[in-house]
């Protein structure tokens, strides 16, 4: 019998220094660990939920529509010209038909333009204007009209004015818009298109300057200019 509890007492007390040696190594690894692993507060993790205001928000990046609305304004031949010739629609007393120089070898363009409310013929005659020139041909009361004179107006459209050349350019010159490689197409319906999409980005700014989303349209001479604050056809 005495062996048998010196045995039980034997085996209890190798239990319970198993245990206590279980328990000190739990105890060193909890009080160690802490110096090991990096304190993350809550302000770390609300930087990576965007709340942290110390934290630079990356810069946008254009927005596609830009990108397309530039794409488009590359197509476009914009080009300034020489009004040498003016005369009234013979079946339209509403409408002017021009002869434009370009400078192109086949001659002076026809171009019809309603400007006879706005605008005297007296006041067209040898006028530069700047000339959309690739818009698909299109038949005006007979007479077919082979571009569009780019005019601003007024938020009322009760003044209408076409677009002021710089002095010293000349008839053909390209005009250009700054950031856009201008890789203008035929004229056509791709061209008709083009226009249609950015033609409500054509203004003339508070200092009256001709502006596509707020770039200038440029010559070798300087920007092209408006008489008139507002959009421009």
């Amino acid at each position: 019998m005495t062996m048998l509890l010196l045995f039980l007492f034997g085996t209890i007390l190798n239990q319970c220094h198993a245990l206590a040696s279980h328990l000190k190594l739990h105890k060193i690894t909890f009080d160690v660990l802490p110096r090991y692993v990096p304190k993350f507060s809550m302000a770390r993790f609300s930087s990576v939920a965007g709340t942290d205001s110390t934290i630079p928000s990356p810069s946008p990046s254009p927005s596609p529509s830009s990108k397309s609305l530039m794409a488009d304004l590359s197509l476009m031949e914009i080009r300034v010209g020489k009004i040498v010739e003016v005369s009234i629609h013979p079946d339209a007393d509403g409408l002017f038909v021009e002869k434009i120089d370009l400078g192109e070898t086949t001659g002076p363009r026809v171009i019809v333009s309603g400007l006879v409310q706005y605008c005297s013929a007296e006041n067209l005659l040898n006028r530069f204007v700047v000339v959309l020139c690739n818009l698909k041909p299109r038949a005006i009361k007979g007479i077919t009209s082979n571009g569009m004179v780019l005019c601003s107006s007024s938020a009322d459209h009760t003044q209408v004015d076409p677009l002021v050349v710089p002095e010293g350019v000349l008839p053909g010159e390209l005009v250009s818009f700054e950031g856009c490689a201008i890789k203008y197409v035929e004229p056509g319906n791709k061209a008709s298109k083009a226009f249609s999409k950015i033609a409500d980005e054509f203004y003339a700014d508070e200092n009256l300057v001709a502006t596509f989303q707020g770039t200038p349209f440029m010559t070798s001479k300087g920007p092209i200019t408006s008489t008139l604050k507002g959009k421009i056809s």
